[in-house]
């Protein structure tokens, strides 16, 4: 099977026989409720808000928010009973799982949500009972908190999960962003999950098998070309929750350079291992040609040399915000490519740790210095003006001294636009600016400066620092 990340992947579906019915054990809670369903909810509360009689209403169902945040909220008690619509037909997104919620806690996204509020809403202390599950079953839920104002947590007592925190190893915390939790079933029987002021995104169960499925993870672009492989077929488990970081961008045979993922989010995907799968990440075109040089600046890390001036960045956040989770730093000056004659531009991922940013990261490009600065903490994506070279010149990264600080990734591209003019010989912008000879040319973030010992000039003249 052919399955794409990051975009309603559909596992495999396995039933069984449960409470009189067969049942796929895979539930999506990031999909609106259905136009007749929203339709059947809403002729109901459109009816009871009809009455005159405020006693002889009955509004079980109302509409919480507005807009694109608009979701029918559910106002009664449940008690292992199923989610249904006024005239007892179970929702479809959660049929087959039994709820035990008090009234007002149980928000669930209309056919015009916005994808932020796409998930099952149960807030403060509620279950959801998932009917006839054998040992040995694994079962993901990929779940976040709704806030912090009151305990918020994810517990499946008679199962276990690795990143549970308590010694039965059965309850987590839930996070702030979405992620996702596998939990192994130790006995044959319901499965009782405790939720607390927390999200539910999916659920999906595969069940125990002494079969082996074949996994790998590839990148293609636009066309269906694989690009880059990154993970090779592998053996796993049935029901492996199996996570591959991926790059923020990458580069094709024609140089051309392509992107997935978005800045400020995780660069990784996880998925559920059911069967011999290729999993299949769809670049998009940048609409950038001309890729002379793309790296990933941990990949020029050596590993096992101490005397690498390329090393690791451990701020902190590598792992939640940078490409492929992980960037670097430099110890001393650094050469990471040499490029032929012409016109070209810098595309830099800059990594920093200090809130907002603000910090350079140098570039030598022959006699030319090339500054760009960070816009933001963690990753913030910056390109340079353009600069010419005339002859093969290397690229080299000058050190800033700092290890709170550094590169995600770099692109080096071909452009046509044309580099700015420099004023008559500098000696215009000394003489207008009173600059001491001790200068030197810069380009800063795509403005070209001239730096001295009475300060820096654009080149009209005008001081800017």
């Amino acid at each position: 099977d052919e399955e794409q990340l990051g975009e309603g992947m559909d596992p495999i579906q396995i039933t069984f026989t449960t409470r009189g019915g067969e049942r796929k054990l895979s539930w999506d809670f990031t999909g609106a409720i259905t136009t007749a369903e929203k339709d059947s909810i809403q002729k109901h509360i459109d009816r009871e808000a009809a009455k005159e009689d405020e006693t002889e209403r009955d509004p079980y169902w109302a509409v919480s928010g507005t807009g694109a945040k608009a979701r029918f909220q559910y106002k009664k008690a449940l008690n292992e009973d199923e989610l249904c619509l006024p005239d007892g037909t179970p929702i479809a997104m959660t049929e087959g799982l039994y709820i035990t919620t008090k009234a007002d806690q149980l928000l669930v996204p209309q056919s015009t949500a916005s994808t932020g509020v796409l998930r099952l809403h149960l807030a403060k202390a509620n279950t959801v009972l998932i009917p006839d599950c054998k040992a040995g079953d694994k079962v993901t839920i990929k779940v976040c908190y709704v806030d912090t104002k009151s305990a918020y947590y994810l517990q499946i007592p008679g199962a276990t999960c690795e990143s549970a925190t308590n010694e039965a190893k059965d309850s987590l915390a839930t996070p702030k962003s979405a992620a996702s939790y596998q939990f192994t079933v130790l006995e044959d029987g319901d499965l009782t999950v405790k939720v607390g002021n927390s999200c539910l995104y999916s659920i999906d169960i595969v069940e125990k098998t002494d079969y082996k499925p074949k996994y790998s993870v590839v990148a293609v672009d636009p066309q269906g070309n694989v690009v880059k492989t990154y993970v090779e077929e592998t053996e796993g488990e049935a029901g492996d929750l199996v996570k591959c970081y991926y790059s923020h961008w990458l580069k094709t045979a024609e140089d051309s350079l392509l992107t997935y993922g978005s800045v400020g989010a995780e660069m990784s995907l996880t998925f559920t291992l059911a069967s011999d799968t290729t999993f299949v990440i769809k670049y998009k075109s940048t609409g950038i040609g001309g890729v002379a040089y793309l790296a990933e600046m941990e990949d020029l890390v050596e590993a096992g040399n101490p005397e690498c001036p390329v090393q690791l960045l451990t701020t902190g956040n590598e792992a939640v915000r940078a490409s492929k989770g992980k960037a670097a730093y430099i110890t001393s000056d650094y050469t990471i490519t040499t490029i032929p004659a012409g016109t070209y531009k810098i595309n830099a991922g800059l990594w920093d740790k200090t809130k907002g940013g603000g910090t350079n990261q140098t570039f030598k490009v022959g006699e030319e210095e090339i500054i760009v600065t960070s816009t933001s903490d963690n990753l913030s994506i910056v390109e340079s003006s353009p600069f010419t070279v005339t002859e093969d010149t290397p690229v080299v990264w000058l050190s800033n001294g700092s290890n709170q600080n550094g590169i995600d990734m770099i692109a080096i591209y071909a452009t046509e636009d044309v580099p700015e003019e420099e004023p008559d010989g500098v000696s215009s912008v000394e003489a207008k600016a009173n600059v001491t000879k001790a200068v030197r040319k810069v380009v800063n973030n795509g403005q070209l400066l001239i730096e001295g010992a009475n300060g820096t000039f654009n080149v009209a003249g005008a001081q800017v620092k």
